[in-house]
């Protein structure tokens, strides 16, 4: 496991990356003319990436990597939704709002399949600002949801966000049931990384580095990161895309803390989950490489 502790170090990883992308898309049978010129730009790219900034490679195989992502790689899932019940009252939906931060909240009736709506703080405002602290319930305010399925192809859900006054969309499986939600800034995200809000506290890397040999990192770290600082060899699987789809198909179920695997020279271990959810994921490195000093 390499601790990355300057450029051309930090960029190994990401070469690694760009060029299983160039690999994939050689060997896919679903090529487009505009994704050739962008892989004939990668591979120039890794003819001098000991001349190009480490988060330079890092957008352009974040832009190549979300030609191919669905809704469902992007989306907050269904467990992680914040919602509220078109029934509780609007003192409730402040509450909400306040609490997380968020200016947009789905509305559902009886349960999170049935989402009604979409209430914006934008409408609470101007609800309260014409009629004062008259009375009224939160479906006087809310917006007609926008859906889409949870295969959507994420550029193309990015091409309607500009064109369309919706910027949040309910992803449904392929049952109607509610999969999770996602918003023109998780989409962006994607591309740009994590863009934090004016009033949001600073979020914590997915991935701690402890020593040359152990890290921590986070149950939905995306396994192309994870890759970026261990060398990890894992079969593409439509099934999982995170840390913890991998170790869900690896044990089965979820694991209880402390609960741990090998796995190609690795050891995985659970540090924090709940009855539903992975959170946080010790990895070691079984045989730690002797340094030369040490050889000698």
């Amino acid at each position: 496991m390499e601790v990355e502790d300057d450029q051309n170090a930090g960029n190994t990883g990401l070469l690694t990356r760009l060029k299983n992308l160039v690999k994939r898309h050689k060997a896919s049978k679903k090529s487009e003319p505009v994704h050739d010129k962008i892989v004939s730009l990668i591979e120039r790219t890794i003819g001098n990436s000991s001349q190009i900034d480490s988060s330079v490679l890092r957008m352009i195989a974040s832009v190549l990597e979300f030609n191919d992502k669905i809704v469902r790689e992007v989306m907050v899932p269904r467990v992680e939704m914040v919602c509220v019940e078109a029934a509780a009252g609007v003192g409730e939906l402040k509450r909400i709002m306040a609490e997380e931060g968020y200016s947009r909240i789905p509305v559902f009736e009886d349960n999170i399949d049935n989402i009604v709506g979409i209430a914006h703080v934008r409408d609470l405002i101007r609800q309260e600002i014409i009629h004062g602290r008259e009375p009224f319930e939160i479906g006087k305010i809310m917006m007609k949801p926008f859906f889409v399925p949870e295969t959507k192809k994420a550029r193309d859900l990015l091409a309607t966000f500009r064109t369309d006054k919706n910027l949040m969309a309910i992803a449904v499986d392929e049952y109607g049931g509610t999969a999770g939600l996602i918003t023109i800034e998780d989409l962006l995200e994607e591309i740009v990384g994590e863009i934090r809000g004016e009033f949001e506290p600073e979020l914590e890397e997915p991935i701690k580095v402890l020593d040359e040999n152990t890290i921590v990192a986070d149950g939905n770290t995306d396994l192309d990161l994870l890759q970026e600082h261990v060398k990890l060899s894992i079969e593409e699987n439509p099934d999982f895309d995170t840390l913890a789809g991998f170790i869900l198909d690896q044990i089965g179920s979820v694991p209880a803390e402390k609960e741990s695997f090998d796995f190609d020279g690795l050891r995985f271990t659970v540090l924090e989950a709940d009855e539903r959810r992975i959170l946080k994921v010790k990895i070691e490195r079984l045989q730690p490489e002797l340094s030369a000093e040490h050889d000698e």
